[in-house]
């Protein structure tokens, strides 16, 4: 007779570690990334931005979209009819704008940088541009002579 089970069982997959490690990193990613966005949002609970991003699919920016409009709201509230300077407001535009490029993993200088190179391109095609436009006006009034 022969014995049952008597086959040597497979020892278990070492895939066992490496799933339980890949999933130990990400819970470790998104303690970081929840510990990153709480301090972005300080009177936010982790535990809602948690629930926010998981809404979210992970989605950091769209996260930080929304605390924003979160925030915009409450500190609306707050402000029970304070207007905000021109200065305030376009200083409140940047950190957020900031905050979205650093949760984006965007370097702020380089898109800083990039925006400025932009910049300087669109104004030296302007430039150009308005060349362009004098040469042919000032071919059409020589033609129009002849």
């Amino acid at each position: 007779m022969k014995k049952r089970g008597s086959r040597a069982r497979p020892k278990a997959s070492s895939n066992v570690g490496f799933h339980n490690n890949q999933q130990k990193k990400r819970v470790i990613d998104l303690t970081q990334i929840i510990t990153m966005i709480s301090e972005m949002f300080p009177d936010v609970d982790k535990a809602v931005i948690k629930e926010l991003l998981e809404a979210n699919d992970f989605d950091q920016e769209q996260t930080v979209s929304e605390l924003f409009e979160m925030s915009d709201v409450s500190q609306q509230k707050q402000d029970n009819g304070k207007f905000k300077t021109q200065e305030e407001r376009e200083q409140e535009e940047r950190d957020i704008e900031l905050a979205r490029q650093i949760a984006a993993g965007i370097d702020p200088e380089e898109e800083a940088k990039k925006r400025e190179q932009e910049e300087k391109n669109r104004r030296e095609q302007e430039e150009k541009d308005e060349e362009l436009a004098r040469l042919l006006e000032k071919e059409e009034k020589e033609q129009e002579e002849l």
